[in-house]
């Protein structure tokens, strides 16, 4: 939990300053798929090509998201080994 709210933070403060830069606005694809399996994932880095690049692992969903530029790009399941 502390890493989440560590990353988040850090995107919060350097985010303004990382949005002056010339990256791609980008925009979210609908719809994306509520539930995933096991080792699925969705991948669509195309929404935004440029931009930082955020990573967010959530234990209680068991699940990984990724963000550039502010616009999720990606999701998957992750196994951390907890029990479901």
């Amino acid at each position: 939990m502390k890493f989440i709210f560590v990353t988040l933070v850090f995107f919060a403060i350097f985010y303004p300053t990382l949005a002056q830069n010339n990256f791609t606005r980008g925009s979210e694809i609908e719809p994306l798929p509520k539930e995933l399996k096991p080792g699925e994932y969705v991948w669509i880095p195309e929404v935004s090509p440029k931009g930082p690049v955020v990573v967010i692992v959530s234990l209680p969903s068991q699940e990984i998201y990724v963000y550039r530029n502010g616009v999720r790009i990606g999701r998957s399941t992750v196994s951390s080994g907890k029990e479901n």
